[in-house]
């Protein structure tokens, strides 16, 4: 993932298999992983990276409480939210 990228594919696939991620703190972080059950957000570091991984694999969420994170993301409603978005920046061009 670079540095720039608001949203992984990855992460919405993990979280789809109830899989728990740990990233570190760029792009859209923050907008997805909004609980325990999502993962951890830590710091660009190796050692607060493996710490962020052993807090998971002590107490790992339930694959269906991962799972739920991303309820909201589907076709449908991802196809609104652009089709929104892309209408409100035409709407200001003309």
């Amino acid at each position: 993932m670079s540095s720039s990228e608001g949203l992984a594919n990855a992460w919405i696939e993990s979280f789809a298999c109830g899989t728990p991620i740990v990233i570190t703190d760029v792009g859209g972080a923050h907008h997805m992983v909004t609980s325990a059950e999502a993962g951890r957000v830590t710091i660009a570091d190796p050692l607060a990276f493996a710490a962020a991984i052993g807090t998971l694999l002590a107490d790992p969420p339930s694959p269906q409480a991962t799972r739920a994170t991303v309820a909201s993301f589907t076709w449908e409603t991802n196809t609104a939210a652009l089709y929104e978005h892309l209408a409100t920046l035409a709407a200001r061009r003309f």
